[in-house]
């Protein structure tokens, strides 16, 4: 026996398909936008190989030094950000931890809103 049919895997499409097919033909052809506004700038080759660069340079220690800092960088942060017109340039890049990161690109985000 087959698989079970599902609904097609674009939002609000109803038409049925069978699996391993996850889209039916009339979204096949359809390219699934990054998570992010940075994944299609950062998921590739060109990205990690500056990210390692970055990490290995600062000693895999955190540069921004927040009140929740773990020490240890795992990230790599702008430190001008890129919607400001900051470079991938590796003058531009800092070794971040994560909860510095976050907070960091949190209140980046509440200052790009106004609040």
């Amino acid at each position: 026996m087959g698989r079970a049919r599902k609904q097609c895997g674009v939002g609000g499409c109803t038409t049925l398909v069978t699996p391993p097919t996850r889209r039916c033909p009339e979204h096949s052809g359809w390219k699934t936008s990054p998570r992010t506004a940075s994944a299609g700038r950062t998921g590739n080759r060109a990205w990690r190989d500056k990210r390692a660069a970055t990490l290995l340079r600062d000693g895999a220690r955190c540069q921004l030094h927040g009140p929740r800092c773990t020490v240890y960088a795992t990230e790599v942060d702008h430190i001008v950000p890129v919607h400001l017109g900051g470079t991938d340039d590796d003058t531009n890049l800092t070794s971040a931890c994560h909860n510095c990161h976050v907070d960091k690109t949190a209140r980046e985000a509440r200052t790009a809103r106004g609040n």
